[in-house]
């Protein structure tokens, strides 16, 4: 038996009704996502800027990088931002970070390949930073020129955060 002509407009009209739906809400997902990236992405550039102030007033002040006073501004600013920081040479050495001692990170190298991304308005990646974390972070690089060398601001969250 044939359809009557209302239920084939019916079914189809109903059929593209909801093709429409889940393509807006795949768009509206993804807008959603690439906006909290952004989000985030703000976030660390406005706490790094804070801590990069810092990082030069003392390399300034000093004359030198103090690691300890650089610790415990770096633990304030983390505790202030949620967000932890850590100072890493031109070689990718972590010279200091805001966690609490013992840091495992402390000593490692952040590989060069990251480093070379860095670029003069930072660098921002959502990854485990070529396995130099155990998990996904949202990370943003900047660069810092302390006492006539090169040095990175690497301000991270945790995506899950």
């Amino acid at each position: 038996m044939r359809k009557s002509v209302f239920a084939e407009f019916f079914y189809l009209c109903a059929a593209i009704i909801s093709a429409t739906v889940i393509c807006i809400s795949a768009v509206l997902i993804f807008i959603s996502i690439e906006n909290f990236k952004v989000e985030q992405k703000n976030q660390l550039v406005k706490a790094s800027d804070a801590v990069i102030a810092i990082t030069q007033l003392s390399a300034e002040t000093s004359g030198e990088i103090d690691t300890e006073y650089l610790k415990n501004a770096y633990r304030n600013a983390a505790d202030t931002f949620d967000i932890d920081f850590a100072l890493v040479n031109s070689e990718g050495a972590a010279l200091t970070f805001s966690e609490a001692s013992p840091c495992f990170r402390t000593g490692r190298f952040i590989g060069s390949q990251i480093l070379d991304r860095v670029n003069p308005d930072g660098y921002f990646e959502v990854s485990t930073l070529d396995n130099y974390y155990d998990s996904t972070y949202f990370t943003l690089a900047s660069p810092v020129k302390l006492n006539n060398s090169d040095y990175y601001i690497f301000a991270t969250m945790p995506v899950n955060s």
